[in-house]
């Protein structure tokens, strides 16, 4: 008798199409109508935040399963909003970098909550919002502006704590909190003293770093919040030891102004994205140049480490987010999708799902895992 193995192979097919199609690798989120400017998961991973860009001044929340929208979050009055969850995931924090806006808002996200999506404060400098951040607790916010000042917000009323003032810059480009919240640390573009690390409770000025010789357009603590790292128009990334404020490695390579870093989980890599198309990933210990991360075609905008620090995440002006495998330095997937730039690029906390926020109005929650390797390169052949 014979066996016809034909049939039970296209049957396997057929199973493994109609499972794809109820698992999608792509989920798309619109609803925004210009740019999306970020895109942040909830702590559990559920949910996602989007904020919108151009003229769209909303943030969306979004099921992180379905894609469908749970919320509009309305208020600010133009548009170049960023969105985050809090630790607890209870609060979200916008702001908006339009100076026609000016302020940044705390909004009700908590399970339940009969304000569920209601603005609960509104914060306010007298120019545009450069960056915001919950402290780690979530009980303190941190924004910076181009008015020269960093504030420091209590959360629960929306007051002012502090004024940190840097009046020798034009503007202050970004601040972090330190893992235990009790520091935070700022920087400058241009300014003599373009680095300053504060306590967060009084308001004191600890440190002043010094080395860079251009403006300064990231920092950011390590996870145990012994060091910081920095990124300049002057092509390099600097490691600082925040106790003494030495500049302990400068990493060298990048042909163009670093924009952005992160620190893998245990704070033993680093990754960098630049101007010049490239990210690289470094040895915090050593300094060395560890992979070179060649595939991108446009600045690379915005990087991240996944949760286990196995996996590099890559998001790009050419439109296409790059996972890499940080052992080998190998581009493993290619998520392509956005027909515009990609602005901001994240894992979510349980390390299963990527999402990504175009300026094709777009943002895109992947299961990278199944997403295509990249196509060959010219220089492959």
């Amino acid at each position: 008798m014979k066996h016809n193995f034909y049939i039970p192979f296209v049957l396997l097919l057929i199973a493994s199409s109609l499972q794809a199609e109820e698992t999608p690798a792509l989920i798309e989120l619109r609803g925004h109508t210009g740019s999306v400017c970020s895109a942040a998961f909830s702590p559990d991973s559920k949910k996602v935040v989007t904020g919108g860009g151009d003229w769209d001044g909303t943030a969306r929340i979004w099921d992180a399963e379905t894609g469908k929208e749970l919320q509009k979050l309305e208020g600010h009055t133009a548009g170049g909003v960023r969105a985050a969850f809090s630790s607890d995931g209870k609060r979200i924090l916008t702001r908006s970098s339009s100076k026609d806006d000016m302020t940044a808002r705390i909004w009700d996200v908590e399970a339940g909550s009969v304000n569920f999506g209601k603005e609960l404060q509104k914060l306010e400098h007298p120019h545009w919002i450069s960056a915001a951040h919950f402290s780690p607790d979530g009980k303190k916010i941190v924004t910076t502006s181009a008015d020269t000042t960093v504030r420091i917000w209590d959360v629960e009323s929306g007051g002012e704590l502090h004024k940190l003032e840097h009046l020798d810059s034009i503007a202050v480009s970004s601040a972090a909190f330190s893992p235990d919240g009790k520091k935070i640390v700022t920087s400058t573009v241009t300014g003599a003293s373009q680095i300053r690390i504060w306590d967060a409770e009084t308001g004191e000025l600890l440190q002043t770093l010094e080395g860079h010789t251009d403006s300064v357009y990231f920092v950011a603590f390590s996870p145990d919040g012994k060091k910081m790292v920095s990124g300049s128009g002057d092509k390099t990334a600097r490691i600082w030891d925040t106790q003494t404020g030495k500049n302990v490695l400068t990493f060298e390579g990048h042909t163009a102004m670093v924009l952005t870093a992160a620190f893998s989980s245990d704070g033993k890599k680093m990754v960098t994205g630049s101007f010049d198309n490239t990210a690289r990933i470094w040895d915090v210990e050593t300094g060395k140049a560890l992979h070179e991360l060649t595939r991108h075609t446009a600045r690379v905008h915005s990087v991240a480490f996944s949760p286990d620090s196995k996996k590099i995440l890559t998001g790009s002006f050419d439109n296409t987010p790059l996972i890499w495998d940080v052992d080998s330095g190998k581009a493993l997937h290619a998520l392509e999708w956005h027909s515009n730039r990609v602005f901001s690029v994240a894992f979510s906390p349980d390390g299963k799902k990527v999402v990504s926020a175009g300026g094709d109005i777009v943002a895109c929650i992947w299961d990278w895992e199944r997403c295509p390797p990249p196509r060959p390169a010219i220089r492959d052949f």
